[in-house]
């Protein structure tokens, strides 16, 4: 029996609850709700702006945000990639990455080329000078988030990706 199944000291046994006890019981749960949800948002409020400090760390250190780092990881490791892909592929949006590869393009990072196949399809491609820069490895978390991380045992790992895919996907939901 839990402890909030045990009768109260001034209750007999087998006494029915009232109608109002039930109410602030399930007024209790309520609240009680309503108290995590506000951990979690002032959580994930706490992750954004740790993820918008390491991208400032990041442009000191290397001259790139984070949304820049992620697109340079992922152009080192293609060959070449349409614009609407990379954007599929890093969840940002066509416009951010086209603002972002005029950035990176100024700084001679990456180049965009005309496909072979079709004139009207631009695939963005890291320079050599890219690859030079990705060379230092910079991460978008820090080596020690990272070395902590994989730390963790198997199912604390799969526990953290299911959670954060959870709040992700609720989060979506938000945006119908």
């Amino acid at each position: 029996m839990a402890e909030n199944d045990l009768p109260l000291e001034d209750e007999e046994p087998g006494r029915q609850e009232s109608a109002s006890e039930q109410l602030l019981k399930a007024v209790g749960t309520v609240a009680a709700a309503e108290d995590l949800s506000a951990e979690v948002l002032y959580l994930l409020r706490q992750i954004i702006r740790l993820f918008d400090l390491r991208s400032k760390q990041l442009s000191k250190q290397f001259g790139l945000t984070g949304p820049q780092l992620v697109v340079m990881r992922e152009l080192a490791a293609t060959d070449g990639v349409p614009i609407g892909t990379l954007a599929h592929k890093v969840s940002l949006s066509q416009a951010t990455i086209t603002d972002i590869a005029d950035r990176l393009e100024r700084r001679g990072l990456v180049r965009r080329i005309r496909s072979d196949q079709d004139r009207r399809r631009v695939m963005l491609q890291i320079t050599e000078h890219g690859n030079e820069v990705m060379q230092n490895k910079p991460t978008v978390l820090r080596d020690e988030f990272l070395q902590q991380f994989t730390r963790l045992e198997r199912w604390e790992q799969m526990q953290i990706l299911a959670s954060l895919q959870r709040i992700v996907t609720m989060m979506k939901s938000t945006l119908r």
